[in-house]
């Protein structure tokens, strides 16, 4: 039979292990596990080709749960996706990426005892040993996979990067997956820990190759919690000043501009954000603490707390953060909201109480 072996894809990289971890990509359609889509989702808007490796590691995910006709339907979605990257490769080799999506959907076509298909697809396999630009897009592609699985995949995020990065350093993408696998880790440890300077300057490099607004967002937010404000106000004004199309953006904008206390900064991008969702619950959070902590208005900052249309304090402590707390593997992104709403609603409760007492006093 066909040497399906020496391919490089999911199937090769040895990623088994993947399918008993209970944040696989499978799960994540339950209610559960659902919070974790909003990011993937974040990364997909702005970054095809993670688009295309998570669709394709739903193909092997689907074919390990021997459901190999739900596994060949995605892989017909992850052809479409990959007409999608050819438009806009961002310097990663699509011979590559043409490489990984052939041999995946090999190997599940020879699950099927496709053979005759299998032999139809060999004729066109580009085979990837010399470029150093094709075998740093095949580790990168690699780092991808494994970074869905948070911190079960952290250790072969990490070092499929640097991989990728020695072979192909000019290519942008790979830092900024090696910063995120470094703040998996450092996250997932369950430490606040400051940003080693390895993962500020993955995301620094990220940012000046590729020039990317929403990469940019990860850049400033490190140097933010590096204690570095001078450096996260200039780089997210820079990002403002690109004038993004994503609302997303806006959305980590404005927390910045907030929490750096530049109100003028912070009210452009929430007023943008009024006109594009205004009923985002990203949004009115950010508003509550806008009115709070930047304009300090008490008078409208007390007419959105108690307007049940605005108010989701509420929600945040009934609802929310027992359902993130609930789940047994958290991730990076859920450790941050958890924080976030637990500064919320504190914020929130200290301010009703000391309302509270004022009028009291006042009587």
């Amino acid at each position: 039979m066909h040497e399906l072996k020496h391919l490089s894809c999911p199937f090769t990289w040895d990623m088994s292990s993947v399918t008993s971890y209970s944040g696989r990509i499978l799960n994540r359609e339950n209610e559960r596990l659902s919070y974790w889509m909003d990011e993937d989702n974040n990364d997909f808007k702005n970054i095809s080709i993670m688009k295309l490796m998570f669709s394709l590691m739903t193909s092997y995910e689907y074919t390990e749960d021997d459901k190999l006709e739900e596994a060949i339907k995605q892989i017909e979605i992850s052809e479409q996706i990959f007409i999608e990257l050819v438009s806009a490769p961002n310097n990663i080799s699509i011979k590559a990426v043409d490489h990984i999506l052939k041999g995946t959907k090999c190997f599940i076509l020879e699950r099927m005892n496709k053979s005759s298909e299998i032999t139809s697809i060999f004729k066109t396999f580009h085979l990837c040993h010399q470029d150093t630009v094709e075998l740093g897009t095949l580790y990168g592609c690699r780092a991808i996979a494994w970074s869905f699985y948070f911190d079960a995949g952290v250790v072969e995020t990490i070092r499929n990067s640097e991989k990728a990065i020695k072979l192909d350093s000019n290519n942008g993408l790979w830092h900024f997956i090696l910063g995120k696998g470094l703040r998996t880790k450092r996250k997932c440890s369950g430490s606040y820990s400051n940003p080693s300077g390895r993962e500020q300057m993955a995301f620094h490099s990220a940012f000046m190759l590729l020039c990317n607004a929403y990469i940019g967002t990860y850049h400033a937010h490190t140097q933010y919690e590096s204690k570095n404000l001078v450096e996260a106000k200039n780089i997210y004004t820079m990002i403002l000043s690109m004038k993004p199309s994503e609302y997303d953006i806006y959305l980590k904008l404005a927390l910045g501009f907030i929490r750096l206390r530049e109100s003028d900064k912070a009210d452009v991008c929430l007023k943008h954000l009024e006109e594009k969702v205004p009923s985002n619950p990203k949004y009115l959070h950010y508003k509550g603490l806008y009115l709070e902590k930047c304009k300090k208005d008490s008078e409208h900052f007390q007419d959105f707390m108690y307007n049940p249309k605005t108010n989701i304090y509420h929600v945040l402590k009934m609802d929310i953060i027992p359902k993130l707390k609930s789940i047994q593997d958290l991730n990076e992104s859920t450790f941050e909201m958890i924080k976030q709403a637990e500064e919320a609603y504190k914020a929130y409760q200290t301010h009703i109480t000391e309302d509270a007492n004022g009028k009291m006093t006042d009587n």
